[in-house]
């Protein structure tokens, strides 16, 4: 091949990725960069893969175990190559990505469209007009995030499929681009399979051989050896982010199965949204054309596999779930089928005899769709911008404090890890396992205080509001951590009332501290030393033998000023040293996982065993052979001061699987037959492992007879009447101190 035949082959993939980089270019500039750049959910892929590079870990915190909180395997892998090649910030990289993968883009379309002459370069410079046009699309294509990557990948996959069905043999990229797409996001199995099972089909009824099934099951195991990697490496098929959702897959399936009208609905809702934002209007107009297309195999499967397409986006909240930060932000690729699909219908009218006649009120139909329907830009969630101040204010307060690698407690996960100056109790969730699987109640709390402890905590409304509960209500907030900077807030969406929003130290991690945890930390700032660790953990044994009660949380302050030069013992060759040291010294379960760098997944059922244990032996002290009262198939009930502790070890999930009820007799529960809880099992109690617990608030007021129990639909699973607490008996409604 001559140069200026190669130069002819490619010149028309440079002018698709030169025109659409112009039109991109020229509508972002149009566009405030506050309203999409630098978004904080892409900063965390990003900085999960620059653990990896610098500390030879995949999680967020430099410190920290192994732990998925991201769910972007083809972005975290680009961002790490990037990262180890340049060392370039989160900023540059988001930008990179953007501007390749839009060229990238552009060139993709030359090759589903082409060959392209004269007139087609019309139709093809609409494509990048209408996409650019789509706000959710182009948003969330230059945010940080994956979608530019999903949108390549997507519509790469559409053309080698395509084109391997059209000329009949085997094509490598049908193998490699389909993988690529179905892992380009954790869920691209459920819009890649059916498409892969489309072309498998479309092969098999043109050509008559398995080359079609082969290449598809050869694309679907590709993606499933990267499920099978995340596996063995995080322990868990599920990612962090997946466990952080308080439905799974499993529950919406049971919802559809017992045609839950309320999950339908809401489910429909969101579906609109995503009808709408991604040009479904616009689309409608246009599949009365599709009898005008022309009929070779590439054009059917291309028509079909989008149309597919456009249906799986569609059903997506029905199936997975609502999207995090935007109903609309994981469906972005809708608007390129639903564009593919108006150029297609398009191109092959226009070329028809007196089919520009019928394609002008088609036109005219799709553009009133789209001019209805259109989206103003708006801004997405959630820029790093307002966090990089939250966390100049941590480093101030750390230098002043003198604190090396200080624990940070804080919902914005990618900016706060990126630096990798901060480890990061990650409470939005994604980048810590335990807010991710226990999301509430006394367990969290438990964890919070007595194990974790941040040395600094830091929360707007939204995230005070979700905690009030557990964190900013508890006596011990108050007690331990002083407040650097507090405001009390009305938040018109939260029913606690003023919030507590702030910036707040832990007591026993202030300059002048002489705590166990102060000492330790101050020691190693000056010398690593994993004698000095040894020494801590033997005065912690030698005061438990006076007083029991202090030597577990103590032994965790050791862990916890040891966790935070955990890199350096690494790289100082004593990682196994020190993990000696907790393996064979008065030590607990939790200060061994801390110090271990395993994966957090994988240490989380016996470590919330053990926090549960620990909870129970607090609140219930040694537990009666029999509870009172006691029934078979229901949860066990303790009466412990103001609250019901509902506790069954080894519990079958019927006795948890519906509503959980609690209904109080006395003069002010005369209402609702005196029910004041009514609420799913799983939004108030936990199981962990095997067992079961809830503990339930009882409500202000004199009690007569308590009844706890729980309902499937109409139905009441089990029931368990129980005396009030003696306190209660005799007490006038409303005087109890709470």
């Amino acid at each position: 091949m001559t140069l200026r035949s190669r130069t002819a082959r490619i010149a028309p993939y440079l002018l698709g990725a030169l025109l659409f980089g112009l039109v991109f270019g020229l509508r972002y500039a149009n566009t405030p960069a506050e309203f999409y750049q630098h978004r904080d959910d892409g900063v965390i892929t990003m900085s999960h893969a620059r653990n990896w590079v610098e500390y030879g870990v995949i999680g967020p915190n430099p410190s920290g175990g192994r732990l998925e909180g991201f769910s972007a395997p083809v972005q975290f892998a680009l961002s790490a190559l990037g990262y180890a090649l340049t060392r370039a910030g989160y900023e540059t990289q988001a930008l990179v990505q953007t501007v390749v993968f839009t060229l990238l883009l552009g060139a993709v379309w030359v090759g589903l469209l082409g060959p392209i002459r004269r007139w087609g370069w019309a139709w093809f410079l609409l494509v990048p007009v209408l996409l650019v046009d789509q706000t959710s699309f182009l948003l969330w294509h230059g945010s940080g995030l994956e979608n530019p990557i999903t949108h390549v990948a997507i519509l790469s996959m559409l053309w080698q499929l395509g084109r391997m069905l059209e000329i009949g043999r085997f094509h490598w990229p049908a193998v490699v681009l389909p993988a690529v797409a179905a892992v380009s996001r954790l869920d691209g199995l459920y819009h890649v399979g059916p498409v892969l099972a489309v072309f498998a089909v479309a092969w098999w009824v043109s050509h008559r051989n398995g080359v079609g099934l082969l290449t598809a099951a050869a694309a679907l195991g590709g993606a499933c050896l990267v499920h099978v990697v995340r596996y063995l490496y995080f322990g868990d098929w599920l990612s962090n982010t997946a466990h952080a959702q308080a439905l799974g897959l499993s529950d919406r399936l049971d919802l559809i199965a017992a045609g839950n009208w309320g999950f339908l609905e809401y489910s429909w809702r969101i579906s609109a949204e995503v009808f709408r934002s991604h040009g479904g209007w616009m689309l409608l107009p246009f599949l009365f054309g599709l009898p005008f297309v022309r009929r070779g195999r590439e054009r059917v499967f291309l028509v079909l596999s989008s149309l597919l397409l456009v249906v799986t986006a569609v059903a997506n909240p029905l199936v997975l779930g609502r999207t995090t930060l935007d109903p609309t932000r994981t469906t972005t690729q809708m608007a390129l089928c639903v564009v593919l699909l108006i150029a297609i219908v398009g191109m092959d009218v226009w070329r028809r005899p007196r089919g520009r006649w019928v394609l002008i009120p088609v036109a005219l139909l799709a553009l009133s769709g789209h001019l209805g329907t259109r989206q103003v830009p708006y801004e997405l969630c959630c820029p790093t911008e307002g966090f990089e101040a939250y966390r100049a204010e941590f480093r101030e307060v750390a230098e002043r404090e003198g604190l090396r690698r200080p624990t940070v407690a804080n919902a914005d996960l990618g900016a706060m890890s990126w630096h990798k100056d901060f480890n990061v109790v990650d409470i939005g969730a994604l980048g810590n396992v335990f807010f991710a699987h226990l999301r509430h109640g006394p367990l969290l709390s438990e964890y919070f205080f007595e194990w974790m402890a941040p040395d600094i905590v830091e929360s707007h409304e939204a995230w005070s509001c979700r905690y009030f509960d557990e964190i900013f209500s508890d006596p011990r907030f108050r007690e331990r951590y002083l407040p650097i900077r507090e405001e009390w807030v009305d938040w018109d969406r939260c029913a606690n009332g003023p919030l507590p929003v702030g910036v707040w130290v832990r007591r026993d991690m202030l300059r002048a501290a002489t705590g166990e945890e102060r000492r330790l930390t101050d020691r190693l700032d000056q010398e690593l030393s994993v004698d000095a660790v040894r020494e801590s953990l033997h005065r912690v044994r030698d005061r438990s033998e006076v007083e029991s009660e202090t030597g577990w949380a103590t032994s965790a302050a050791v862990a916890r000023a040891a966790y935070r030069f955990l890199p350096e013992f690494v790289a100082a060759g004593q990682g196994d040293d020190l993990r000696t040291v907790f393996a064979t010294g008065n030590a607990s379960e939790f200060d061994r996982f801390l110090i271990s760098r395993g994966s957090d997944t994988e240490a989380f059922p016996a470590l919330a065993d053990h926090l549960l244990d620990d909870f129970l032996d607090r609140r219930i002290g040694p537990k009666p052979e029999r509870p009172q009262p006691d029934a078979a198939g229901t949860l066990d009930v303790y009466v412990v001061e103001d609250d019901l502790i509902l506790y069954k070890e080894s519990c079958p999930r019927s006795v948890t699987d519906g509503r959980l009820f609690l209904a109080v007799r006395g003069p002010a529960f005369e209402e609702n037959q005196g029910i004041v809880f009514d609420e799913d099992f799983h939004e108030v109690g936990y199981r962990v492992g095997e067992s079961a617990l809830a503990v339930l608030e009882l409500p202000p007021g004199r009690i007569e007879d308590i009844v706890v129990g729980l309902r499937s639909g109409s139905e009441t699973v089990w029931k368990v009447r129980c005396p009030p607490p003696s306190s209660r008996t005799g007490t006038e409604s409303g005087s109890v101190d709470r």
